[in-house]
This record gives C-alpha cells, structure tokens and sequence, in this order.
C-alpha cells in the first residue's frame, strides 16, 4: 500500500496556477486590444517587450510569495502532522508487535553491554597491558555504532521506508565482517585500524594472506575466519539497492507494481527483508563483541540475545504471512 505525499495538501495552493493564468489572461487581452498581426505578435515576443512584463510580473510575484508560503506552511503542518499520524498508525497495525520486538532487541543489547562493562570493573583487573584490550575497545565501539544504526533501521521500518533500512543494513553488515576480522587478528590490528586514516582498508594489509597496493572490504571479507556465504548475496543486493544502477531503480523492495510506479513516499511492504537481515547482523556483531571476554554469564547473555532475535525474526515474517499472503 502506498501512503500519501502530501499532494492534496500542496497542489491547488503552492504550485501558483492561478497567478500564472491570471498573467497569460492579462498579457492575451492586451495582445487582443492592440490588434496585432502575427508578425506583431511575433516581434512582441521577441523584442523584450514580453520580457518587461514578465519581469514586471515576477517582481509583483516574489513580493507578495513569502507572506502566502508561510500561511500555507501553517496549514501544511497541521494536515501533515494528520497524514503522518495516520500512516504510522497504519504501519502499526501491520507491523506493531515486530517493530516493539526489534526495540526490545536493541534494549537487551544495551542492558547486556553496561552490565558486561559493570561486570569487568567487578570481577577483572583490566589495564592497557591485558591481551585483548585494544580488540575489546575496537569492538565496543564497533558495536555502539551498531546499535545506533540498529535504531536507525527501526525509525526507518516504522515509517515505511523498506529500502533505506536495507541501505543501513549494508553498513551493518560492513561493521560486522570488520568485527569478525579484528577479533581474528587480535591487538596489533585492532591498533592499526585505530591509527589508520584514509579511504582505503590498507591498515589490514600486514594481516592480508596476499600482498597488494590497495585492499578493499572483499578483501578483508575473504580472510574472515566465519562463514559469512549466508549474508553475501544479501550484502551484494543491498549494494546494488543503493546504487543508481538498474536493478537498484527497478527492484524496491518497496515497490508492488510495475516500475513505472516506483514510491516516492512510506510504503506498508517490504519490511522483512531488512527486519530479519539487520537482526541477524546485529547478533553476529553482538556475539563476536562479548565473545571477546570468556566468561560463562557471558555465554547466558549471548544466548538469550540469540533467542530474542530469533522471536523477532520470526514474528516479522509471521506478520507478513497474515497481511501479505500472496507474497512470494
């Protein structure tokens, strides 16, 4: 279901037809009046005299359009402030019981990470000599970036927006081979990611099998040690989605029609795919960052947040068999 623009609000009152008839009237009455040939009619066109009273025209115009945008903006706002309501409310009915899953998701990842933190300062005597710290702040910072873009995600998906929550699912994705690889490599790589500062991934090349002038993310993502096959092509579709390719114009996840009917606006379908995708990742990063410390409660956390995706994932694509039958 696409929702609406806006567009009723807008029309009949910014796009300024009747000014713009009002002149053509005026400027066709005194053409009428003045008797012109064709001839006269063409020179007035051209010899600037069409361009004074355009000119003229404007001037009065852009006088007189601030004052008017601003009383239309009130009233936009109110109509707005309507519309959107009812598009989340809608967006709730759908997909409510998975968007509030996801929320408790990212809250139990945050609740696991202040009590892993608290715990730590309890139980182990940690400094900047302890093997594994630099990893371990690597990746507690990799994994807050996760969680802010976990949310991200949610705020995208609750207003109905399939394809740009795909799109921060790539970074997502990015973030968790990036974890998996410096946990693989340890302290030396987790130091040179810090300190590195360019565009390229040049900082993991001492840690690369194969030596070469640049290194690029395939790179890294074939010397993780993980199987990462099961996100590939999603990772490699979410690439294409985001570029101004062709398959990345007409394959919206969003889009129920034909391609000459892509949305421009919130959408009630297509939300699964970056539901489930980014919750899976988000554990994979979660995994690999409380890994790091070799506990047994930790173990207990990682599992229950492994139980929580999988409610989540499952309540998504059980809300889309109820409202969306017929999607293959």
């Amino acid at each position: 279901m696409y929702f609406s623009d806006g567009g009723d609000v807008l029309n009949g009152k910014i796009l300024f037809f009747d000014e713009w008839k009002n002149f053509n009237a005026s400027l066709n009455e005194e053409i009428e009046s003045r008797k012109l040939t064709e001839k006269q009619k063409e020179e007035f066109y051209k010899n600037g005299e069409f361009n004074k009273k355009y000119d003229d025209f404007l001037e009065e115009f852009l006088g007189t359009i601030i004052d008017t945008i601003a009383n239309y903006m009130s009233i936009y706002h109110i109509e707005k402030k309507q519309e959107n309501d009812k598009n989340y409310s809608h967006m709730e009915q759908i997909w409510g019981e998975g968007f509030d899953l996801y929320s408790f998701y990212l809250d139990s990842i945050s609740e696991f990470r202040n009590s892993l933190l608290n715990y730590l300062d309890q139980y182990y005597t940690i400094d900047n000599s302890t093997k594994g710290i630099v990893v371990f702040k690597v990746l507690t910072c990799l994994q807050e970036r996760a969680i802010q873009i976990g949310n991200e995600i949610l705020v995208l998906l609750r207003n109905g927006y399939a394809d740009g929550a795909y799109a921060r699912f790539r970074t997502m994705y990015e973030i968790c081979v990036l974890a998996h690889f410096i946990s693989d490599q340890g302290d030396e790589c987790a130091k040179a990611y810090i300190e590195y500062n360019g565009d390229w991934y040049d900082w993991a090349g001492k840690f690369m099998s194969k030596s070469k002038k640049h290194y690029t993310f395939n790179d890294i993502e074939k010397e993780c040690k993980v199987n990462l096959q099961p996100w590939k092509a999603e990772y490699k579709l979410s690439n294409k989605l985001v570029h101004a390719s062709s398959q990345g114009t007409f394959s919206r996840l969003s889009l129920e029609g034909e391609f000459d009917d892509i949305p421009i606006g919130p959408v009630d379908s297509g939300i699964v795919t970056p539901a489930t995708n980014s919750l899976t990742t988000l554990f994979e990063i979660n995994k690999v960052y409380f890994s790091t410390i070799p506990d047994p409660i930790v173990n207990l956390w990682i599992l229950a947040l492994q139980k929580i995706k999988n409610e989540c994932c499952n309540k998504f694509m059980e809300l889309e068999k109820l409202h969306f039958p017929d999607k293959k």
